[in-house]
């Protein structure tokens, strides 16, 4: 084992102290973000001088966790389910109709769910499809 002549330490001894203030500096940044989260759930009004002064002392992980919502809220409307007007549904299908026209090849991939934006419509069988003759 090696030992540094000028501490006596062995540098497996150094690594180990250097993981362990790593791992207590993250248990302390989770302590800080769990105090704060808690704090930025309460409304204004009913906050303490002391979470107050948290939310002060703590800036930065204020600033992270409403970054991380707003990313959250983000990912939340992207996966809603967009109902367009009938307007706008009809030139959406006339721009699909003549690209599908367009096209030499055509592959269409589904997913689940696919069909529960056609409530309204007949289901469509495989068998009612038609292939073009060119």
């Amino acid at each position: 084992m090696e030992e540094d002549p000028e501490t006596g330490n062995s540098s497996r001894t150094e690594r180990k102290a250097l993981e362990k203030a790593k791992i207590l500096q993250r248990e302390r940044e989770r302590k800080v973000f769990r105090l704060v989260g808690r704090v930025l759930k309460k409304p204004e009004a009913e906050r303490s001088e002391e979470e107050a002064a948290a939310l002060l002392l703590h800036r930065e992980a204020v600033d992270e966790l409403c970054r991380r919502q707003i990313r959250r809220n983000v990912l939340k409307r992207k996966q809603e389910e967009v109902f367009d007007d009938a307007d706008e549904l009809k030139s959406k299908v006339k721009q699909l109709a003549a690209a599908v026209k367009q096209a030499n090849h055509l592959v269409v991939y589904t997913g689940a769910g696919i069909s529960t934006v056609c409530r309204t419509f007949l289901p469509l069988c495989f068998c009612d499809l038609k292939v073009s003759q060119k």
